[in-house]
């Protein structure tokens, strides 16, 4: 694809060469990758070295930028950024005012409709937001995490962060 334009994304990256998606018609810095099986609604923006990949959608008002990826089929939708070193894959839906920062992966069948807490130690992360938390491979409803996790799961996927992760359970919801 050519550029056909220069914009100023909310990145802070200032004027950079874009072009209109093919498939949905949001704007792509020419610095991006977004495959052509991807969609990018009218008012969503990619930009940075954000990569969209298979039939993932960007939708809304959504901005995806810096180094993240969103593949699979995720969705991120409504006024949600996804940024740094964030990855959003399966068929995962982060909406809302959500904002997914850093190296924080959200994954599964997992919904995020806003700034989730993170913990990361190692190689290991929790992603908790008021009504699902991700852990390890992973990703249920907290209603699901307390009525079905065993002790054995949540040693296996929680690794050194078990005992936050039963911590975290224990709370109220």
């Amino acid at each position: 694809m050519t550029s056909n334009t220069e914009f100023v994304f909310p990145d802070g990256q200032g004027p950079v060469p874009a072009h209109e998606h093919s498939n949905g018609g949001g704007l792509v810095a020419d610095s991006a990758f977004v495959a052509d099986t991807a969609y990018i609604g009218r008012n969503a923006k990619v930009s940075g070295n954000a990569h969209v990949t298979q039939y993932a959608r960007i939708e809304d008002n959504a901005h995806v930028f810096g180094n993240a990826g969103v593949t699979g089929n995720a969705v991120v939708s409504g006024d949600a950024w996804v940024f740094g070193e964030a990855v959003i894959c399966d068929a995962a839906h982060v909406g809302g005012h959500a904002q997914i920062v850093g190296a924080t992966c959200i994954r599964g069948n997992a919904i995020v409709n806003e700034t989730p807490l993170v913990i990361h130690l190692g190689n290991k992360q929790i992603v908790k937001t008021p009504d699902w938390l991700l852990c390890g491979t992973i990703s249920r409803s907290i209603d699901d995490w307390i009525e079905a996790a065993t002790e054995e799961e949540i040693d296996r996927e929680a690794g050194v962060l078990a005992p936050l992760l039963r911590f975290i359970l224990e709370q109220e919801i």
